[in-house]
């Protein structure tokens, strides 16, 4: 698992310096997100945009300036070798999977801490039951982690302030990604849409589908995101006259 997770963090960093793609993901990650030196690599990306162009030189000198070398590496040597990786259009998939990694540690550390105190108190069988969940983490998705994890709490009556944190945290940026995703389908439509002649249908129903999404979702949509779906809805309906 530690080195899938290392091959997930170098292609989205890979994307990220060598097709620009940190501002579309800007809003739902951070350097928590990131292990070891890569933590530093997404601080620099943070650093520099949208002030300074990023590519391979002008971040390993920034790099360079602000941190010494990550251990027998040179930044320089760390930072091509993120180049050799890319998400490509998976990107949302790998974003997913990092954010599934990390909740699954941090469900995992609080359960242990439970099971212990289930210990510690004589109570075998509820020891047992967090056993259990333990097992069957890692064993599905995150949707369902997410609601195992609280409905067994739930049912032992445990409240537990730092996990809610958390659980709202994950919560924010699953939306964010599905939010993030909306648009780059819109934006995908789009562009079938104008390619099209006669035969428009499918593409204008696929695309009212994703703006019933947008509009109907419980988050006020950014400046830019409004401007996307009035060029969107410009643009339509002239390909439709």
């Amino acid at each position: 698992m530690a080195n899938n997770r290392l091959e997930i963090e170098k292609s989205i960093l890979g994307d990220c310096i060598s097709e620009g793609r940190y501002l579309e993901i800007a809003h739902i990650l951070t350097a928590k997100n990131f292990t070891n030196h890569h933590q530093q690599v997404w601080l620099a990306l943070t650093h520099m945009y949208p002030n300074q162009a990023v590519d391979l030189v002008t971040l390993t000198h920034y790099m360079n300036q602000r941190w010494s070398q990550p251990g027998d590496a040179t930044w320089a040597y760390v930072l091509t070798d993120l180049t050799m990786h890319h998400a490509y259009s998976r990107l949302g998939q790998y974003i997913m999977i990092l954010i599934q990694l990390d909740m699954t540690k941090h469900y995992t550390e609080q359960l242990e801490q439970i099971r212990d105190s289930y210990i510690k108190a004589g109570n075998p069988h509820k020891a047992d039951i967090c056993k259990g969940m333990l097992e069957e983490l890692p064993t599905v998705d995150l949707v369902t982690e997410h609601k195992l994890v609280n409905g067994y709490l739930s049912e032992q009556g445990i409240t537990m302030p730092e996990l809610d944190r958390f659980a709202d945290q994950l919560d924010q940026k699953v939306a964010q990604m599905k939010k993030t995703n909306q648009m780059a389908a819109l934006s995908a439509h789009l562009s079938r849409l104008a390619r099209l002649g006669d035969d428009q249908g499918e593409a204008i129903g696929a695309l009212l589908d994703i703006v019933a999404q947008v509009i109907f979702s419980d988050r006020r949509l950014k400046p830019s995101e409004i401007n996307q779906i009035e060029a969107i809805k410009s643009e339509t309906l002239d390909v439709i006259q």
